[in-house]
């Protein structure tokens, strides 16, 4: 958490060739100390982790890198699998996201933010949306259980 009179740098994003095919980073200078999150779905693997560490990076998994409480990391991981639920239920329904949002009474850009997991977006919206696309109280319920798992 950043306290007040606090600043980071802007983050930057970038392709690790060197280290792997898939390898990206997020970087953020924070007065000295320049934290790296790897933005590949799977886990980084030793290897990799030793080489960055080597090469005086820190590696830091998403909770650790923003500074997240308990909560709020799970709060993240829910907003991110309901968001991806949309997604792929939408998809099922080869509906466009122009499609879903006439149906949810909303644009077309609101769509686009709640599949990309956008925290300018109530969970409440993103329920309603998964409603509308499908979804059950019970595919719902067994997305947010594997949440973070």
């Amino acid at each position: 958490m950043l306290q007040e009179g606090e600043n980071l740098g802007m983050p930057s994003c970038k392709a690790l060739p060197e280290i792997g095919p898939r390898c990206r980073e997020l970087r953020i200078n924070d007065e000295g100390v320049t934290w790296r999150k790897e933005v590949e779905e799977v886990e980084m693997r030793n290897d990799k982790k030793e080489k960055l560490q080597r090469a005086g990076w820190k590696v830091a998994d998403a909770k650790e890198f923003l500074g997240l409480t308990e909560a709020e990391a799970a709060l993240v991981d829910v907003r991110v699998s309901l968001a991806r639920e949309l997604k792929r239920r939408r998809l099922k329904r080869n509906l466009s996201q122009a499609a879903l949002a006439r149906r949810i009474r909303s644009s077309q850009s609101r769509v686009a933010r709640m599949e990309a997991g956008d925290p300018s977006v109530s969970i409440d919206l993103l329920i309603r949306s998964l409603f509308t696309a499908g979804s059950t109280s019970s595919d719902i319920g067994r997305v947010i259980a594997k949440a973070g798992s």
